[in-house]
């Protein structure tokens, strides 16, 4: 349990790290941070989820498998990472645009 706590707070706290370079590069770069939303929201989460699978799998499962055992949970641990990491897409984009129009603004008394 130490292992996933630990792994947890490192792989968030890189992850955060992660989204605002790539906020600071995208703005930086090309001058619009929403049109490269998906490339923060993606790019820092992809990164995050590898290191996550790397270090969680390692310290978990090192010394109990062999090492195509642990290569093989990490490659499937990741390709799931990778698929709902990019299935949330649309709900970023959809929570940014609600955020922006202001339909999910709480009511002020």
């Amino acid at each position: 349990m130490f292992v996933g706590v630990l792994v947890y707070v490192i792989v968030q706290l890189f992850d955060v790290w992660a989204y605002h370079k790539w906020w600071h590069f995208t703005e930086k770069k090309f001058g619009d941070t929403q049109k490269y939303l998906w490339l923060r929201n993606n790019g820092s989460t992809l990164l995050s989820q590898l290191i996550n699978t790397i270090l969680f799998t390692l310290g978990a499962f090192f010394g109990v498998y062999e090492t195509s055992t642990l290569l093989s949970i990490m490659l499937s641990s990741y390709i799931i990472f990778v698929v709902t990491s990019l299935a949330d897409t649309p709900f970023v984009y959809l929570a940014r645009y609600l955020h922006k129009n202001h339909k999910c603004a709480p009511k002020q008394l």
